[in-house]
């Protein structure tokens, strides 16, 4: 497990290193960032709002590099009643206790690559597709008010993102996009020897849909 997480690194070191080298490369410093805002429905989290933004180096008229982020977060409350009153003119108030709160934070932080393709000659419209690959970050929370219990737990893994999507622009540097795409990735934590000399982890399948969009402003 151990080699297989060196890998993972060396991979994405590779791919940051390779994004870098193409904007030394890069005669002219034409970038664009893109800031996309949407949902994302892991495996075994529930579905909540994820925003990102990318910085990408433009290579040419069809393919751009860069570095994205991504912000993953979702709060589950178990509340309960415990009174209720009526006042005048009809309104009534509820008297609740906070007795647990679970919270999910999901950082992905990715090396991308994107290839656009013009729809037709007349219209100011692209199709376009993105791939992506770095290490992904969880961190989950948890409340216990009633037992005065507060845990923390961070799991961290390898993955991909891969999307398809449709741009159009609306200005000279701007643009607005949606798109349809797929988050890749298993984080684990605990990974250690039992007592047969076997490994063992904990593991969380954040891998799930994701449907986005946004604005990118720059070089189209």
């Amino acid at each position: 497990m151990i080699s297989k997480k060196v890998t993972y690194l060396a991979l994405s070191l590779l791919l940051a290193v390779f994004v870098f080298q193409a904007t030394e490369a890069c005669a002219q410093a034409l970038h664009a960032t893109t800031i996309k805002l949407g949902m994302l429905n892991p495996k075994d989290a529930k579905s909540g709002f994820v925003i990102g933004a990318t910085y990408n180096i433009i290579i040419d008229e069809t393919l751009d590099l860069g570095l994205g982020l991504d912000v993953y977060r979702k709060t589950y409350r178990e509340e309960q009643m415990v009174a209720t009153k009526e006042y005048e003119m009809g309104i009534n108030e509820t008297t609740k206790q906070l007795e647990m709160e679970f919270s999910s934070l999901i950082l992905p932080l990715m090396a991308n690559i994107n290839v656009k393709m013009p729809i037709s000659e007349y219209t100011p419209a692209f199709v376009y597709v993105n791939g992506a690959l770095g290490w992904q970050m969880m961190w989950n929370t948890e409340n216990n008010y009633g037992e005065d219990k507060k845990e923390s737990r961070f799991y961290s893994g390898f993955g991909w993102m891969a999307g398809v999507g449709l741009m159009y622009q609306v200005g000279r540097r701007s643009a607005i996009i949606a798109e349809v795409g797929y988050n890749g990735c298993k984080v684990s934590r605990n990974r250690t020897e039992n007592t047969e000399g076997l490994p063992v982890w904990d593991e969380i399948n954040i891998s799930g849909l994701m449907l986005r969009a946004g604005i990118r402003m720059g070089i189209m």
